[in-house]
């Protein structure tokens, strides 16, 4: 049982450093000897996609929306009835898994929604997937662990009566027990880009989103579809197909947000990827490294396939893509130029745009104060954005403990956790938040 144990803690472990790190490493940095950005590069190597325009569009705008309850989109902005929602929130990924453990994990649940908000947070992001594979959602093609549902059930429900609204992310690129890796298996495919291509995969995975937004809560007798504690779907966390042009990928966020959609026009859709550039010749310039172009992902393209997708969403991990010698001040320049780049463009696209995931590594307590400057290059940012009409309308960081136990992506001290006795950061995360609020209650109608 203890080799047993070790094993899935090591599991645990490298599921999370693939997710924080991607599966490539970063060999070089952007910035050249002179501390300067590498030169901007057009990027412009692929053409038109085949199948633009032809996803059917079942997005429902704000003025179709009569339940104030759900949140819309109007331009720029999220609306949450008369109110103009922006917000600072957090990324909380392990809700279900504590909920499996018990009354003691749905405490730590109770305690975890509890911190947001006593510190002003107003939307909380969440998995459907697990770092480890006696909690995971899903266990093969068309199987599921209804125990997983049910904790889902208990911390969308415990959410709700907190008057918190939550992103759910459907599925995941890195996580073994149901990440890609281990999904291509279920559908017959041998290697990733099987998963993006392969109907057999595609129709998997509709499945699992099926299952999912159509699932009814135990609890709550609603189904997910129904309820307004979700705010949107993710329609998968950090999807990467390399070496592929970014055309394969686009089209499959549109396939799936159609799809998402044709089940479910009440809740938002989103792609859920890093945002790297590919093809945008004024983004290229700002990727972190040579790897970056070669994901697949284009933070334009992938985003405008279709009016299904609602909003814009970015990822930014200045630690895992720049190299270990880059200094933590360039680590910084870094995370202002990612955030003001995509900024920029959102406010060309006129499309809201939320800071998904943005995190620190620290241990042992060491560059607590670093890691509060890259949370303050962020917030200074989206806050700017936000009290000036720009398209910013959410931070969320990564990632709110309860620090009971070493989480699998940290240590009992360390890691990229903001535990709940880190007062410092706390501080930070609450003045954001309630800044982030305020400019949105100067827009609202109420």
């Amino acid at each position: 049982m203890a080799i047993v144990s070790r094993l899935t803690i090591l599991i645990g472990l490298w599921c999370a450093w693939q997710h924080v790190h991607g599966e490539t490493l970063p060999w070089l940095t952007q910035f050249n000897s002179h501390g300067e950005p590498r030169p901007r590069n057009d990027g412009a190597r692929h053409g038109r996609c085949d199948r633009e325009d032809e996803y059917p569009i079942y997005s429902a705008t704000a003025s179709e929306h009569q339940d104030p309850r759900f949140v819309t989109v109007e331009g720029t902005k999220l609306k949450l009835g008369c109110r103009t929602l922006k917000f600072g929130g957090s990324n909380t990924y392990q809700l279900m898994e504590r909920g499996m453990d018990g009354s003691e994990g749905q405490a730590r649940v109770r305690t975890l929604l509890d911190e947001h908000v006593k510190l002003g947070m107003e939307v909380v992001r969440t998995w459907t997937f697990a770092y480890y594979w006696d909690k995971a959602l899903q266990w093969a093609g068309g199987s599921y662990n209804e125990d997983a549902f049910r904790a889902l059930d208990y911390a969308i429900d415990e959410a709700g009566k907190r008057n918190l609204k939550l992103i759910v992310a459907l599925g995941d690129m890195w996580c073994e027990p149901e990440g890609v890796s281990t999904m291509i298996s279920w559908c017959g495919g041998s290697w990733e880009g099987d998963f993006f291509t392969m109907e057999s995969c595609k129709d998997m995975y509709k499945d699992r989103i099926a299952s999912i937004v159509e699932r009814v809560n135990t609890i709550t007798g609603l189904a997910y579809k129904d309820d307004p504690t979700i705010m949107a779907w993710d329609i998968i966390n950090e999807a990467r197909y390399k070496y592929a042009g970014h055309c394969t990928l686009r089209n499959w966020f549109g396939e799936m947000a159609a799809y998402i959609k044709s089940l479910d026009n009440k809740h938002l859709v989103t792609t859920g990827e890093e945002a790297f550039y590919s093809t945008t010749p004024d983004g290229y310039w700002v990727n972190p490294d040579y790897w970056s172009p070669d994901e697949g992902q284009d933070f334009i393209a992938d985003h405008t396939i279709s009016r299904d997708i609602d909003f814009l969403v970015i990822h930014m991990w200045p630690d895992n893509w720049l190299q270990d010698a880059v200094s933590w001040q360039d680590k910084v320049t870094f995370t202002k130029d990612w955030v003001d780049v995509h900024i920029a463009q959102a406010a060309e696209l006129g499309m809201p745009l939320v800071i998904e995931e943005f995190g620190k590594e620290i241990r042992n307590n060491e560059n607590v104060e670093i890691r509060n400057e890259i949370y303050r290059a962020v917030y200074d940012a989206a806050e700017e954005s936000a009290k000036n009409g720009g398209p910013v309308v959410g931070t969320m960081f990564w990632y709110l403990s309860d620090e009971v136990y070493s989480d699998p992506d940290g240590w009992s001290r360390g890691g990229y956790h903001v535990a709940l006795s880190d007062q410092s950061t706390l501080g930070l995360i609450e003045r954001h938040s309630r800044s982030m609020a305020n400019a949105g209650e100067s827009e609202s109608s109420c």
